[in-house]
């Protein structure tokens, strides 16, 4: 295999990782993240839940996931928030990341086997919660937040 090739495969890998990890667009936070029509979600569905929306990075389910229960809308307002935690650039789009003010109730979940069945535990909690937002849209759920202090926004 040549260099430019070799280069070229590398490439296609860390772009398949960081999009797992940046996030893409608002369609794909909503599926990921976001159960608006269903906010009593228990903490055992999180396997059906996970099948169902196919929420995998590089073809493999996610380890961890956090379903937010609220409406879309809710979580859009955290994008406007004014505790502005950093701003980067990723592949030529600014993004910014806020903590929310308001808390939410959140389900994690965290995988514990895949074979021969897959299984997560789920943990219904209250937190708020550090989102990537690009043109004032949620596009990566960052982690949640419980308890203490927030962090000072940027100036």
């Amino acid at each position: 295999m040549n260099v430019r090739c070799q280069f070229s495969c590398l490439m296609l890998v860390l772009l398949s990782v960081a999009q797992c990890t940046e996030g893409g667009s608002f369609q794909s936070f909503k599926r990921q993240h976001i159960n608006d029509n269903k906010t009593d979600m228990d903490e055992s569905e999180c396997a059906t839940v996970m099948m169902e929306r196919k929420i995998k990075c590089n073809n493999k389910y996610k380890k961890i996931n956090t379903f937010i229960l609220c409406p879309a809308e809710e979580v859009r307002v955290v994008c406007h928030s004014p505790n502005l935690i950093e701003k980067r650039i990723y592949l030529n789009k600014t993004s910014s990341t806020y903590d929310s003010e308001e808390e939410f109730n959140i389900v994690v979940c965290k995988q514990q086997q895949t074979k021969p069945k897959l299984l997560y535990n789920g943990t219904k909690e209250i937190a708020r919660i550090r989102i990537s937002c690009r043109d004032g849209l949620p596009v990566h759920f960052e982690k949640h937040l419980l308890g203490g202090a927030v962090e000072p926004p940027l100036p």
